[in-house]
């Protein structure tokens, strides 16, 4: 069964700080999905928030979650 998950940014720097979203994702299964995105969403988010290049993706990795029914989960945690 497809589901839709929003992917969100968490930034702290901005003046208000809050989860952004990223983008929305159908799909059956949030981890193979990810793992095929996540170079797009981390590009989203540097275009999104003016990351320069000398941000390592994992530091942008680390602020990216995924809003459940349960609640926010951190793609670490999912990939």
């Amino acid at each position: 069964m497809r589901k839709l998950h929003e992917v969100v940014f968490y930034s702290g720097d901005q003046p208000l700080p809050a989860y952004y979203i990223v983008d929305k994702i159908e799909c059956e299964s949030i981890e193979e999905a990810l793992k095929s995105k996540l170079t797009l969403l981390t590009q989203r988010v540097r275009k999104m928030f003016n990351i320069q290049d000398n941000i390592p993706n994992l530091k942008i990795h680390e602020a990216l979650y995924v809003l459940q029914e349960d609640g926010v989960i951190a793609i670490r945690d999912i990939t």
